[in-house]
């Protein structure tokens, strides 16, 4: 069929009449048939993966990797996230090997597929049918990691842009143009996003911000590392909002995706100050016609893209506990250079005074813990039952965590907390009659730390849409970003997580990298949060089906639901269609 499709009109009709009437017409109905299946995979959810890890240039890996994930994909390609280890050092003529590799994919890939993604100092992905993973400690060795979606019911959007709004993201208007959506956009269901290490303290105020402007969306994302190279294929805006823009045209965020990558390319090759410090990709809601399937009276659709994040942390509760401590708040100051070596000041606490549950002295044990900057969890007890933090998490208590940092001359230990306004409440919850302040030194161990990855991806992989029952194609796809200081560091080996997610995932379809910050939902009991995309279905980590809500164990704080930039964590975002 293929050979006939490519002869002159007038060859085909001499064949066909040659062929008879019954020929002509079974060739017609084989037609309609193509031509139907056609239109069914167009409307199919379907992801590929597919990772090259060799000692060979990059170039090389990422062809291979988007070559291989394409033989595997039964429909057409909306987006391309790409992942890449080794390469030059981001500056001027030596830049080239990395600011090429968005043309690069757009050669390979369908006309419209948008390339997002970003470099690390090492990879996760699937090569052969087999999870594996580029850890942080191979620095020498080079290889990419891509992940091919399909999401029918979906507009997907790629965004970069040079740094924060000149005002800062002080509003949801603010956010949302900084996005590039417009007034009458749908909001995004999810938002993956990834920042460049020279962006700094920013990337803290941008998530943020956004949890609090658009409280429906998930995001999830991280910093990048290695050389920190960011690869998107929209061109980056000429917006006089935005700080540090640039002079010269690009068109704004809004531009349409099959239009993405056009002049991008022009102006990559303008120097570093062209070069994003944010690129991202968002999944909105496909609005329908009206009377079409799926679309309500105000002409809307119902259904939202299943898109989720889950957080695995892993930290364990470890004894002692403490109770009855004195925490001494505005205690000073801890100034440290940023990523832009300008000073960042940061309030510290004092703990001292620490009881352990027998009611002997624990200073110098917490001074101890101090010594080797230990956490600590502070919540609010009953006198007669100190309890756990744990369970101060499940029963939905106030919780706070403190990183140690050392001991002052004057014997207290210094800590700052990770939500100042969380620890007001703990420690305003610790005064009332009866009550006192306990504490819990918390450790990460490699076994925690696997235990809540598998659970998490289990249970997130339980709830996302079932593989069609004929083709042999996914509905779903995973990207992972790790800390850089997990891998072979933490788990003495390499391939750990990969593997557990593959194995927990049944499989699925996987990309991701190590960064130097995760951005997912805030962990508060140590283990695992689970958030879906309001609407879209599913359970939250400690089974309460609330669809919109993160876990947190159970926590229920007011910081529920929200992402953070958080440090020893995995992150695992799971993307699938509307349909």
């Amino acid at each position: 069929m293929e050979g006939l499709m490519g002869l002159a009109d007038e060859l085909l009709l001499k064949i066909l009449l040659s062929a008879g009437a019954p020929a002509v017409a079974r060739a017609a109905t084989l037609c309609r048939r193509l031509r139907h299946a056609q239109q069914q995979l167009s409307a199919l959810p379907a992801f590929a993966s597919a990772a090259v890890l060799e000692e060979q240039e990059v170039e090389e890996c990422v062809c291979s990797a988007v070559k291989e994930a394409l033989a595997a994909m039964p429909a057409t390609v909306d987006v391309c996230l790409l992942f890449v280890a080794g390469g030059a050092s981001g500056r001027g003529r030596d830049a080239e090997p990395l600011a090429g590799l968005v043309p690069l994919c757009q050669t390979l890939l369908p006309p419209g597929a948008l390339v997002v993604g970003c470099c690390g100092r090492g990879l996760f992905g699937v090569q052969g049918g087999a999870a594996v993973e580029l850890d942080p400690s191979q620095a020498r060795h080079k290889g990419a990691s891509v992940l091919l979606g399909r999401l029918p019911g979906c507009q997907l959007r790629a965004f970069a842009a040079r740094g924060p709004p000149a005002g800062g993201w002080a509003s949801k208007e603010a956010c949302r143009a900084w996005l590039g959506l417009g007034f009458l956009d749908p909001a995004p269901a999810s938002c993956l996003l990834f920042a460049h290490g020279s962006a700094g303290g920013h990337v803290h105020n941008c998530v943020e911000a956004m949890g609090a402007a658009l409280p429906q969306m998930v995001l999830t994302g991280g910093i990048s590392s290695g050389v920190g190279e960011l690869f998107c294929s929209q061109p980056l805006p000429q917006q006089a909002g935005e700080e540090g823009a640039a002079e010269g045209g690009a068109s704004s965020l809004g531009t349409a995706p099959a239009a993405a990558g056009g002049s991008g390319r022009a102006q990559q090759r303008g120097g570093e100050a062209a070069r994003p410090r944010y690129v991202g990709l968002l999944v909105c809601r496909q609005e329908a016609q009206p009377g079409a399937p799926g679309s309500c009276a105000g002409g809307g659709s119902r259904r939202v893209p299943r898109c989720a994040a889950l957080t695995a942390q892993g930290l364990e509760g470890g004894e002692p506990r403490f109770t009855q401590l004195t925490v001494i708040r505005e205690f000073g100051t801890l100034e440290h250079p940023n990523n832009h070596g300008q000073p960042e000041v940061t309030e510290l606490v004092g703990v001292c005074g620490a009881l352990s549950v027998q009611g002997d002295d624990a200073t110098p044990l917490l001074h101890r813990l101090a010594t080797h900057q230990m956490e600590l969890a502070l919540w609010a007890a009953e006198r007669a039952a100190p309890g756990s933090y744990d369970g101060a998490v499940s029963a939905g208590r106030p919780v706070v965590v403190l990183q140690l940092y050392g001991v002052a001359e004057d014997a207290e230990a210094l800590a700052t907390a990770n939500n100042e306004g969380t620890l007001a409440a703990v420690m305003a919850d610790a005064e009332q009659p009866g009550r006192m302040l306990c504490a819990q030194p918390l450790r990460l161990s490699p076994e925690g730390a696997r235990r809540a990855l598998e659970a998490g991806v289990g249970q997130l992989a339980a709830a996302l849409p079932s593989p069609h029952r004929l083709l042999p194609t996914h509905a779903c796809g995973l990207v992972a970003v790790s800390c850089t200081a997990k891998g072979r560091q933490m788990f003495n080996a390499v391939g750990v997580e990969a593997g557990a997610i593959r194995a927990a995932s049944a499989g699925l379809p996987l990309a991701g990298v190590y960064c130097d910050g995760e951005i997912g939902p805030a962990v508060l009991n140590a283990k695992s949060a689970l958030r879906w995309a309001e609407g879209a279905g599913g359970s939250t980590a400690n089974g309460s089906g609330s669809g919109g809500e993160s876990s947190d164990g159970g926590g229920g704080t007011s910081q529920r639901g929200r992402s953070a930039l958080q440090g020893f964590t995995t992150v695992v975002t799971a993307l699938a269609g509307a349909n």
